[in-house]
């Protein structure tokens, strides 16, 4: 296999959506069965009123860099890496807990009951050109639209409608992390300019979903996680991106 040009996984998403179901709330021991293999703790119910949009989460549950949540039209995973986790080691946690995460879905919502799926992957490669350089790189190499001043951002997304109707969507932009910003934000009002950037440069995104074909026996089926996980990972390894060139250096 060849090397992937981001050099970690900073987030990982799956989401699987399904018909309202008003009665999540009473759910949440089946919840906590269903989903025992990702995360091995209590729910919590978020207590929100009932009149608010149904994609507002109703049923949390969380562990170390894991968290699930449950609304009434959708179910979510979300998984956190550091730079300090190797970018294969973190794609292989990855799919094991998107895996547990789907057959626990499965358990959870009949089959009649679902519509579509999306896996969504977030990538980093640092670097050491300034924010305004890497803008200033990535509209010159990818956008013809001449530049109607200083570039100050810029952000590419591109997306494939594939032949099994599976969508493939890639992005990319720039990206800065800022030291201890959640604990300055602890104490109410944050100066943004004066906390100072730990790292900064390229995000990647890849996005496989199968909101197009929503509904049918490939967006629904039990083993529906296969080919999006294929797709994803022949966009992850692509070495035809038109940015690969640019951040592979």
């Amino acid at each position: 296999m060849q090397k992937p040009f981001p050099s970690y996984i900073s987030q990982v998403i799956c989401i699987r959506t399904h018909a309202k179901d008003d009665d999540v709330r009473h759910k949440s021991k089946d919840i906590e069965t269903a989903f025992r293999g990702v995360i091995d703790q209590q729910s919590k119910q978020t207590n929100v009123p009932a009149d608010f949009p149904p994609e507002i989460p109703r049923v949390l549950m969380q562990s170390g860099s894991k968290n699930i949540s449950v609304s009434l039209v959708n179910c979510q995973l979300t998984m956190s890496f550091d730079s300090s986790t190797d970018l294969q080691k973190a794609l292989g946690i990855a799919e094991k807990n998107l895996r547990q995460f789907w057959s626990g879905y499965n358990q959870l919502v009949p089959k009649e009951s679902r519509r579509h799926s999306g896996i969504v992957v977030t990538a980093n490669k640092p670097s050491k050109d300034e924010i305004r350089v890497i803008a200033t790189e990535l509209h010159g190499r990818l956008v013809k639209v001449s530049p109607l001043g200083e570039v100050a951002s810029c952000e590419v997304r591109l997306g494939y409608r594939q032949p099994s109707g599976l969508f493939n969507n890639f992005s990319v932009t720039s990206y800065e992390i800022r030291e201890q910003l959640v604990e300055e934000m602890k104490k109410g009002y944050v100066d943004m300019d004066s906390v100072p950037v730990k790292e900064w440069g390229y995000e990647l995104k890849f996005d496989v979903n199968s909101r197009s074909v929503a509904g049918t026996e490939l967006a629904t089926n039990d083993t529906a996680i296969d080919p999006l996980l294929a797709d994803l990972k022949a966009l992850i390894f692509n070495k035809s991106l038109a940015v690969n060139d640019l951040v592979e250096s």
